[in-house]
């Protein structure tokens, strides 16, 4: 990943060098405690409720179903925790073939959380008392995997997974560019996007999980493409593609960039074949190895459907399914409601970033630019194109690791004063427009479901109405 290398430029001076090297030394400390204190304030202020909440019920239920309640039919979950009557928004329904629940998030994110939720069994295990609940410090919760522990070790999983992300994307980004322009990267992709948010308001969604899994996508891949006849690497690889299926299925076109990874131009396309073809054998351990993690997610199905493949959406509503001949592309990227661009405009650079990408004949330009192209596909033929509730278009939350490389690589191609300064009111602007909107998301002044005109007109309408006002006494107190 070396071959986009910013060039060498003005000479740093000793003294913004040693602030670059504090900043990037202490980055993932700073953003670790922001994170923490927005998720503090999230749970204290109790605006959202639990943790395990909307599609985090769904992909969390495996594990108090098969550690604690010991059945894989859910049906104990559901009734000790739900009395019997499980919303449909959870995800889980009954198979109309077998009478069993099926839930229709896969449980990825549940083996990745595992971890978490055995240390979170284990205090409220360890720290029962036999005098009851009085006084408070006895701290008796129950053993049923949704009391106080067992929430905040789910909240905490994908909040820990999500920083994970950002590290290793930090050291990709640093050895293909300078400290300073992976610390502005990842400044954008943190406080320019919702992935603060998903960071640690709502953790408990896939997308911390799987933004984690497509950084160590990235590292990996370039681990393996560096050195050939690595069964150890090809074994990872494997295993972290197997993983991003069995956390989403769809995020399995992230993994076309260990097959276009390298692709630099049309006459370089021979020789990568070559390189592929030479690397048959360990491009076989790597399908095994992802075949055997996601047939843990085959077994469920069986055993739910009495089906090894099937369309788990389907099941509960047939209009739950793809349109690919009227993607909604414009509403996707532009639409007040979710679109990518409305929320986070700072993610416009990413289209001159692609080009540039190309034109330094970076291995991943290619690979990037096709990825990104085919996830727009989808997400806008989805019957659903704004996926639901959440903060902005959460369907690109996993993809701001792909994002990450021509962001850079925008802002490694600015040179002089004024464009930098230019660039530099730009991000704090639009920066600023997301955090508004992110306040209002979590003051319920802005709608679970996003906004449309006359929401967006009434949240400006009385605030101008203040400032006129504000401005009327201060110019007539001076007059």
């Amino acid at each position: 990943m070396s071959d986009c290398r910013e060039p060498a430029g003005s000479i740093q001076s000793p003294r913004s060098s040693a602030m670059v090297q504090f900043l990037s030394r202490n980055f993932i400390f700073a953003i670790s405690i922001l994170a923490l204190v927005v998720y503090m304030l999230t749970y204290l202020s109790g605006t959202f409720g639990a943790p395990i909440r909307a599609d985090g019920v769904g992909y969390y239920i495996y594990l108090p179903s098969y550690i604690i309640y010991g059945d894989p039919t859910l049906e104990r979950v559901v009734d000790e925790q739900f009395g019997g009557d499980v919303s449909s928004w959870t995800g889980v329904q009954r198979s109309s073939e077998t009478g069993h629940y099926v839930d229709k998030y896969g449980v990825g994110v549940a083996v990745l959380m595992l971890p978490f939720f055995l240390i979170a069994h284990a205090f409220t295990w360890c720290l029962q008392s036999p005098s009851g609940g009085e006084p408070w410090w006895h701290l008796n919760y129950t053993l049923n995997g949704y009391s106080l522990f067992y929430q905040h070790a789910a909240g905490l999983a994908g909040l820990f997974y999500s920083l994970m992300g950002i590290g290793i994307l930090k050291g990709l980004l640093e050895k293909q560019f300078s400290r300073g322009i992976a610390l502005v990267t990842l400044s954008i992709l943190f406080f320019g996007t919702s992935l603060l948010h998903y960071t640690s308001g709502e953790s408990v969604q896939s997308h911390s999980y799987s933004f984690f899994l497509f950084a160590a996508l990235l590292w990996a891949t370039d681990r393996w493409s560096r050195q050939s006849r690595s069964w150890t690497h090809s074994a990872v690889l494997g295993l972290i593609c197997g993983l991003i299926v069995l956390v989403r299925v769809t995020n399995l076109i992230a993994m076309l960039i260990v097959f276009l990874y390298g692709i630099t131009s049309v006459g370089g396309i021979r020789r990568w074949l070559h390189d592929r073809c030479e690397r048959i054998a360990e491009l076989a351990l790597v399908a095994v190895i992802t075949f055997c993690v996601f047939a843990l997610q085959l077994a469920i199905n069986h055993y739910g459907t009495g089906r090894w493949t099937i369309n788990p959406y389907g099941i509960q509503n047939p209009t739950e399914t793809f349109y690919f001949l009227s993607p909604q592309i414009i509403l996707v990227l532009f639409s007040l409601k979710r679109g990518l661009f409305f929320w986070s405009p700072l993610l416009l650079i990413i289209l001159p970033g692609l080009f540039l990408m190309r034109r330094h004949r970076s291995s991943l330009a290619f690979a990037v630019s096709v990825i990104l192209l085919l996830h727009l596909w989808i997400v806008s033929s989805w019957h659903m194109w704004w996926y639901g509730g959440g903060f902005g278009h959460r369907a690109f939350v996993e993809y701001y690791a792909f994002m990450a490389f021509p962001c850079a690589a925008f802002v490694s191609s600015l040179k002089g004063r004024w464009a930098k300064v230019v660039f530099a009111g730009f991000a704090v602007l639009t920066i600023a427009w997301l955090l508004f909107f992110m306040k209002l998301y979590y003051t319920r002044e802005l709608s679970f479901y996003g906004l449309d005109r006359q929401a967006l007109f009434d949240i400006f309408w009385w605030r101008g109405k203040i400032l006129l006002n504000w401005l009327n006494i201060v110019f007539a107190g001076t007059a």
